[in-house]
């Protein structure tokens, strides 16, 4: 046992070695050289603040935190915890709705309403309380330094300036952004510095495709990597002071002096999350476990079945029916965390189908429904903070899903869902409901099991019903419903009638979770006509027959038998005839 112990600490302290390297000052020239590209100066501004129109609300303090993109409100909200009686805690509850609404400006990331702010600009450009600036530089580790240390070491990188450019993305794009750039390049290089790629070679590529993400954005930064390449190009990646930082054509030199002590040691907790490619199927059910905690330098599955494994994305096969609880322990020299989630493997004799209350976080394996399944899917992403309403809106309109919303029990963060329309039924369920399915869906909230009963409350699903397949196939507008799978059953959940434009009809329907669902409907029940009869014209019968009861031919019979419609023999030409007559008539009186 001591000698395990003994191993553990070994391999610990060489995966943190990285991050113990890292010196006051090469952290102090990192958030300089942010500094200069958020606000134009080598200090911490503290008290900037403007809306500079980019989409993302104000932007104000050390980095350029913002009222649009949650982190505004995190920052206030902490800095109230410290003191309770400052002059910004009054805009929270704007904050609170800003963080609630779409958020489709800024590469889909920020929201630019300052509805609750007019002060807002002119308070945070008068708050020169020092717990304020503890505030930020608390917020600035726990939002974006550390994770960008956590990137960085996870690569297997070692020189500071690829360090200051992770963080300088995650300040830009948020850590998803600059995981994904980070992704990006592994894929491109097929690997990272720890696993033998040059990691200037690395450092590049990454610029390289953050160049074409600034782009993409078009939101007048497109220059920002300008000084990165320059370094790079010196050969100081060490980030040896002082030197010269290009922001937007200014240059500025970088000292490593901020005039405030800062914290060079991260504060590491772990925090343990995983997803997994399917929750539900049958035996052997091979599935695959994505790692998405923060933080973690060590991870230990267990999968339920007596085995376990020590790599970072395991996949794992069970070949027994049963329902597994998996267990992943994260750790590093700050403790250890833990996370669940249960796989149910059915045998091939089992006629019934699966469900999930929840669905998976981002990413190609986020959902358990197979691609080859899935006709369109659009991602959605908000920041879920307890005791606020969380609104995942789908603008794109690749679904059915308009927006998905719920009350937030619980605090988890920038979170992703997903909503799948799919090609035929979903593969997670036995059959289809009753009625005419107008389309088949799945919506997965955040990571498996979050969106369950004990994290969220008041649950809604807005979605809509096209108006030409409801006159196409004769529906009955009133029968429309949305149906939700769980616990091997078809639920109708209620709805009502949202709204109406010229294409689509809009429904609101609430739901105890998320899951698979299936719009359905019946057809409208046809109206049963009753010809009226009428008495035969016997002046016609007269003329067509000798006799009462000399049998009418079929055409006669027709044209008998429908009110207003006259028979061949009288209609168009006798009418003519009628009134050539009269007008010759007219004529020769006249002559």
């Amino acid at each position: 046992m001591r000698i395990k112990l003994i191993l553990f600490i070994f391999f610990l302290a060489v995966l943190l070695q990285p991050v113990l390297a890292i010196d006051t000052n090469a952290k102090n020239a990192t958030l300089q050289m942010t500094t200069t590209l958020e606000n134009s100066n080598t200090s911490l501004q503290w008290n900037y603040a403007k809306n500079i129109g980019d989409g993302r609300g104000i932007t104000f303090g050390a980095i350029g935190f913002c009222t649009g993109t949650y982190d505004g409100n995190i920052l206030i909200k902490y800095y109230t915890t410290l003191n309770p009686d400052n002059k910004l805690a009054k805009y929270i509850p704007a904050l609170n709705t800003i963080d609630a609404s779409p958020h489709n400006a800024a590469g889909e990331d920020g929201n630019p309403s300052v509805a609750g702010l007019t002060n807002f600009i002119r308070d945070v450009q008068n708050c020169n309380d020092p717990l304020f600036k503890q505030a930020q530089l608390y917020e600035l580790d726990q939002l974006y330094y550390n994770p960008a240390v956590t990137m960085f070491y996870r690569i297997g990188a070692k020189n500071s300036l690829t360090l200051a450019f992770i963080y300088d993305m995650s300040v830009r794009h948020g850590v998803s952004g600059a995981q994904s750039i980070i992704d990006k390049a592994t894929s491109a290089l097929g690997g990272a510095p720890k696993t033998g790629v040059d990691e200037n070679t690395y450092l590049s590529r990454m610029i390289t495709l953050r160049d074409a993400q600034l782009k993409r954005e078009n939101l007048n930064d497109v220059d920002r990597d300008a000084g990165y390449k320059v370094l790079l190009a010196s050969g100081n990646v060490k980030l040896d002071t002082p030197f010269t930082f290009t922001a937007y054509s200014d240059s500025f030199t970088i000292t490593g002096d901020l005039g405030v002590a800062v914290n060079t040691t991260p504060t590491l907790t772990s925090t343990a999350e995983f997803t997994t490619s399917i929750t539900s199927g049958y035996a052997p059910l091979s599935v695959q476990f994505t790692d998405c905690s923060q933080n973690a330098d060590l991870w230990n599955w267990n999968f339920g079945d007596g085995t376990n494994s020590t790599e970072h994305n395991p996949t794992h096969t069970y070949s027994e029916a049963g329902t597994y609880t998996v267990n992943l322990t994260v750790s590093n020299l700050n403790g250890n965390t833990s996370k669940t989630a249960t796989i149910t493997v059915q045998s091939q004799s089992s006629s019934s189908g699966g469900g999930s209350s929840s669905g998976n976080n981002g990413g190609v394996i986020g959902s358990p429904e197979p691609q080859s399944n899935v006709e369109t899917k659009e991602l959605s992403h908000a920041f879920i903070t307890n005791g606020n309403l969380v609104k995942f809106n789908f603008p794109q309109n690749s679904t059915s899903v308009v927006y998905v919303s719920f009350d937030s029990k619980k605090t988890a963060g920038k979170t992703t869902t997903i909503a799948e329309m799919l090609k035929e039924k979903s593969t997670l369920v036995s059959g289809l409901p009753s009625g005419e399915v107008y389309k088949s869906l799945n919506i997965w909230v955040g990571n498996s099991g979050f969106a369950i009963p004990n994290n969220i409350e008041n649950a809604v699903v807005c979605f809509k019903v096209e108006k030409s397949w409801i006159k196409d196939n004769g529906i009955d507008q009133s029968s429309i419903t949305l149906n939700r799978y769980s616990d091997k059953k078809w639920d109708q959940l209620q709805i009502s009638l949202l709204r109406e434009d010229d294409k689509y009809l809009y429904f609101t329907a609430k739901t105890p979770g998320f899951s698979s669902f299936a719009i359905t409907s019946k057809i409208a029940a046809k109206e049963t006509v009753t010809e009226k009869q009428f008495k035969p014209n016997t002046q016609d019968l007269e003329q067509n027959s000798t006799g009462a009861n000399v049998e009418q031919t079929p055409e006669q019979k027709e044209n008998t038998s429908i009110p207003g419609k006259e028979s061949k023999s009288t209609s168009g030409f006798g009418i003519v005839c009628s009134v050539v007559s009269l007008l010759g008539v007219f004529l020769y009186k006249r002559g």
